[in-house]
């Protein structure tokens, strides 16, 4: 924040360099909490995407690309570049100002006047302004600077985002074994990876050998995914030959 010369208006000073600071904390907790929002967002519409389609390697390596590239959009425009951003004192004392309209842009032209950056002929009579500054630090004073900037709007953006963040956690309260399989497939795309469906298929006797010529018996056991969905009405069973023909079967 730029630094105002004269002594006679330091407690000014001082609360703008309050204000500063707890704006910058909003301005930090607002970022957070719309980094939480879009990571999320992004990470559950993926797992829904991968849910539903059963997406393969290179679709679900471009989900978590697009995740990560929004996160880190999200992270630079909402949460670094606001709380690195310069505030200079001429613009705490507008967003006073605009709180406490009464002042009447007082607080704004004692600011400007005694910025040493502002040439000496630039700011008039030295005793209007000595008059302006003791008529504007008596009416300031009656002022609390930090109801300029509330907290509210930017604890609920927080707020939003912890309570997103915490839904993220409870489907691994119902389904833990598919919540793991569909994070695994999300984060490790390049691992070969079982599809995540409403339903597990059990069949027995699996992998095995018996002479050719024998029948074989196949038993397939259906159970839903932590009671998640409907039963199909209809089962078809995919059969591969050694020459390459695909039979059907009811």
């Amino acid at each position: 924040m730029a630094q105002i010369s004269s002594s006679q208006v330091e407690p000014l000073v001082q609360r703008l360099t309050q204000l500063e600071q707890r704006l910058r904390l909003l301005l930090l907790v607002r970022g957070f909490g719309a980094l939480a929002v879009a990571a999320v967002v992004s990470i559950g519409a993926a797992l829904i995407l991968d849910l539903l389609f059963d997406l393969g390697p290179v679709f679900r390596t471009g989900l978590l690309v697009l995740c990560a590239l929004t996160s880190v959009w999200v992270g630079w425009r909402r949460l670094l570049r606001p709380f690195l951003s310069t505030l200079t004192a001429e613009e705490l004392a507008a967003v006073v100002e605009r709180s406490y309209p009464e002042l009447k842009e007082r607080l704004v032209s004692v600011v400007e006047l005694e910025n040493p950056d502002v040439p000496e002929q630039h700011k008039g009579s030295p005793l209007m302004r000595e008059l302006l500054a003791r008529q504007t630090l008596k009416q300031a004073s009656r002022v609390p600077f930090h109801r300029a900037v509330p907290a509210a709007p930017y604890g609920r953006r927080l707020l939003l985002g912890m309570s997103l963040l915490a839904m993220m956690f409870v489907p691994s309260l119902l389904a833990p074994d598919s919540y793991t399989l569909l994070l695994s497939r999300l984060f490790l795309p390049w691992q070969n990876h079982e599809s995540v469906g409403f339903f597990l298929f059990d069949v027995e006797p699996g992998d095995c050998v018996i002479p050719r010529g024998d029948d074989l018996v196949i038993q397939v056991t259906v159970r839903r995914r932590a009671g998640l969905g409907r039963f199909p009405d209809v089962v078809w069973l995919q059969t591969q030959a050694e020459t390459g023909g695909i039979e059907k079967r009811r």
